[in-house]
């Protein structure tokens, strides 16, 4: 995503499911429409991934989770089951995050997205351990609420499996925000990309996908908490 002063840019690809999420973006943000197919079929992709090097957004249909190996800005997954209800005022954008800094990139989209289309944020982090990392969330949370101080901040912190804490709370979402966490040198992108979209069949809200290309502020303001195996690489 370039993050300049000129006036966003959303681009649909895939569909008309996608193009009129699309367009409904556009009104309540500002953002430019740039429809780049609307083959219901499949999606062109390298017009796709033309159009996300200046996008603010790129939105795809579900079933098309190649795309993401290659695109560089935040994608919206638009699953079959989608309803325009997702729409409806006071929706919030949900968002699944880690208790590190991969959280990060992940809490700035969602912050930006929630102050442009007049949301709340619902923050969500779930983990098998016997005691969540409370503290680690309250601290990333913060920096959603520096960010944009305007936007109400509410977090769910429970322990369990992701994917089923993620779906219940995403109930009614307007839209759900993850990030791609894959890391290391045989991390496979298109392995992700299949999940995510699983994850996007199981909803009934959309899901945007954030990578880490999406550009911080140069000043963070306060510490940031450390991966775990940061905390263990430092011990030794």
């Amino acid at each position: 995503m370039r993050q300049t002063g000129a006036t966003p840019r959303v681009a649909a690809a895939g569909g008309p499911a996608a193009v009129e999420w699309a367009r409904r973006f556009s009104a309540a943000s500002g953002a430019v429409l740039h429809t780049v197919v609307q083959d219901a079929e499949h999606v062109a992709a390298d017009g796709a991934v033309a159009a996300s090097q200046d996008a603010q957004l790129l939105v795809l249909r579900a079933d098309d989770p190649a795309v993401l190996d290659r695109v560089r800005c935040p994608t919206v997954l638009i699953g079959a089951t989608a309803d325009d209800a997702t729409w409806d005022d006071g929706r919030p954008v949900v968002v699944a995050v880690p208790s590190d800094p991969r959280a990060l990139p992940v809490l700035l989209f969602a912050a930006r997205y929630a102050q442009q289309t007049g949301r709340p944020i619902r923050v969500v982090h779930a983990s098998g351990r016997r005691r969540p990392p409370r503290d680690r969330i309250e601290v990333l949370i913060g920096f959603a609420r520096q960010w944009n101080p305007d936007v109400p901040v509410t977090a769910v912190v429970a322990r369990g499996r992701v994917r089923r804490t993620l779906v219940a709370q995403a109930a009614d979402a307007h839209v759900v925000v993850v990030g791609r966490y894959c890391t290391g040198r045989h991390a496979r992108w298109s392995r992700r990309g299949r999940a995510t979209a699983r994850l996007a069949t199981q909803l009934d809200a959309p899901v945007v996908v954030v990578g880490r290309e999406y550009a911080l502020p140069s000043v963070i303001t306060r510490p940031v908490p450390e991966a775990p195996q940061d905390q263990r690489r430092r011990a030794r």
